[in-house]
């Protein structure tokens, strides 16, 4: 992300068109209420390892547009635990297309904004969804709700000939083999010796007697750690290294509306209130249960955000965010 972010600064471009020599990159991030949670792997690491999944996943949410990045996120939480716990991250992910399927739970408009259809009355016979309506920082809408079948193909030969996948350019693609001890280089050769250091963990698993004959027979397979490579191995697992800084890495200047908004010096409950409008929570009788603060608590905050310019009151009880100032 830093790697291009510098090729725009230098071409005086900003932005990101995906092209056969600079491809757009697609982030998956599957069961991601278990992925995006606040575990750290070094709170002594100023780096990657010292931020959570969530941190990370929402400052790339954040800014990863910018540069031809993008996040998907997949689960069935109803909750705000699939973003993380993170209004910021729920914000960036539903400004691009949102996919809600069938579920037995109804889910409120707090956890999904603009979306108050039922999904548990969605056909579950396989493939019915409604899609999300989208709107920008200053609540123009760019797509509109709908309810879809996807269809169903077993042969996906002929969209993967049409979409072939894009190697990265050699610039970003040096960034990380320089900071992943030539991980991006060897990624297909990773991945397979990482696979055959799990089955084979899991056959030694066997042997000492801790997985059961169903289980190995019959179930998912061990839960193994796979092997840790010895010091004669033929190559090492490549480990993130501390510098440089995620600051550095996915820095980018402020080009985007959203970024120009001062909500400096507002209390916990005004940033609350704000940051509800700015989801899509626009009735202010529905902030309260949101937020889980008291009506006269968000009436007020609601007053002090009006006037400092960061709302509006588009109608009685609508509220909106108030048109970006220049910088």
């Amino acid at each position: 992300m830093k790697m291009r972010q510098m090729h725009n600064k230098a071409a005086q471009a900003k932005g990101f068109t995906p092209s056969s020599t600079r491809p757009g990159l697609v982030l998956i991030i599957d069961e991601s209420h278990l992925v995006l949670t606040d575990y750290v792997r070094n709170k002594k690491d100023p780096g990657f390892g010292g931020m959570t999944n969530a941190a990370l996943a929402e400052l790339i949410g954040r800014t990863g547009r910018k540069v031809g990045v993008a996040l998907i996120c997949a689960s069935q939480d109803t909750t705000l635990n699939a973003f993380g716990n993170s209004g910021p991250l729920r914000s960036s992910l539903l400004r691009g297309n949102g996919v809600v399927m069938f579920s037995t739970n109804r889910i409120s408009a707090g956890i999904l904004p603009n979306f108050s259809a039922d999904p548990s009355k969605l056909p579950d016979d396989g493939g019915y969804a409604y899609s999300l309506e989208t709107t920008d920082a200053s609540g123009a809408k760019h797509s509109r709700a709908a309810t879809f079948r996807a269809a169903y193909q077993e042969d996906f030969g002929t969209d993967l000939a049409r979409y072939p996948v894009r190697p990265l350019e050699e610039d970003s693609a040096t960034v990380i083999d320089l900071y992943q001890t030539g991980a991006y280089r060897r990624r297909h050769e990773i991945t397979a010796e990482a696979k055959a250091d799990a089955v084979a963990a899991g056959i030694a698993a066997f042997k000492r007697g801790e997985v059961d004959i169903d289980e190995f027979l019959f179930g998912d397979g061990p839960a193994a750690t796979p092997a840790t490579p010895s010091a004669g191995a033929a190559f090492d697992v490549p480990v993130l290294q501390v510098v440089p800084s995620l600051a550095d890495l996915v820095a980018v200047e402020a080009d985007d509306d959203e970024d120009l908004i001062d909500t400096s010096g507002l209390t916990p409950v005004q940033t609350a209130v704000f940051e509800a409008v700015r989801d899509g929570v626009t009735r202010t009788s529905d902030i309260p249960d949101v937020i889980g603060r008291s009506r006269r608590a968000v009436y007020n905050a609601r007053d002090v955000l009006i006037e400092r310019g960061l709302v509006v009151e588009a109608d009685r009880g609508e509220l909106g965010l108030a048109p970006p100032r220049a910088a």
